[in-house]
């Protein structure tokens, strides 16, 4: 009966170990594949001549940030934002493009296999992208869209050292699209006009995870 006592006493110590990245009361902050900047030019070549078209600039960065309220169990905030800028090679025409997102989102490690965790995970956010563009001819165009997610999946955190991991994830997305059109012409015009896009897809992320 001792015997089964200490085993018992010792599988419950080394489970509570394994978890020990994920104990109630630590921080979790994350940061995936499509976090950076591109800066650059479009040019086009045809019959030996380089015609430049456009120089662009965009920023992007998604990060994800939560307080672990329970062994295991993440509670968080997660938020992309996205920023595009083209300038034309007439001088006058330009568009700028900007999408920001937010919402909470859940995660739970299930699992404990030496630095490999496995994890399933939930989320849903609300968020607006605003197109405007200005033309050469002095025409304007604008749009503005606004957005609605949500997003399950499972995925895997293996941890290189005690707090810092690399993180897989692969899920389902529900992306709902309601737009506002405006043709602006050359006055401030008040018709415009509404449309809803629904979209399903799978998505597979590539990250960092860093618990504290």
């Amino acid at each position: 009966m001792r015997k089964i006592s200490t085993i018992f006493l010792i599988l419950l110590f080394s489970s509570s170990c394994l978890f020990a990245q994920f104990e109630k009361g630590k921080y979790f902050i994350a940061g995936y594949s499509n976090l950076g900047i591109d800066i650059g030019k479009n040019k086009e070549k045809y019959n030996g001549t380089t015609t430049e078209n456009y120089k662009y600039s965009q920023f992007f960065i998604n990060p994800e940030a939560g307080y672990f309220v329970a062994d295991n169990l993440m509670v968080g905030l997660f938020m992309d934002f996205d920023f595009e800028h083209y300038s034309y090679d007439d001088g006058d025409s330009k568009e700028n493009y900007s999408k920001f997102i937010i919402g909470p989102d859940v995660r739970y490690y299930f699992l404990k296999l030496d630095k490999f965790n496995p994890y399933a995970a939930a989320r849903f956010g609300f968020g607006v992208d605003k197109y405007k563009a200005k033309y050469s001819s002095g025409s304007d165009d604008e749009s503005k869209r606004t957005y609605f997610t949500t997003r399950v999946g499972a995925g895997a955190t293996y941890f290189v050292i005690d707090q810092l991991g690399l993180d897989l994830f692969a899920g389902y997305d529900y992306d709902k699209w309601t737009t506002k059109v405006t043709d602006t012409g050359s006055k401030k015009s008040t018709l415009s006009e509404k449309s809803s896009d629904i979209f399903g897809s799978v998505e597979v992320n590539l990250g960092l995870v860093f618990v504290f």
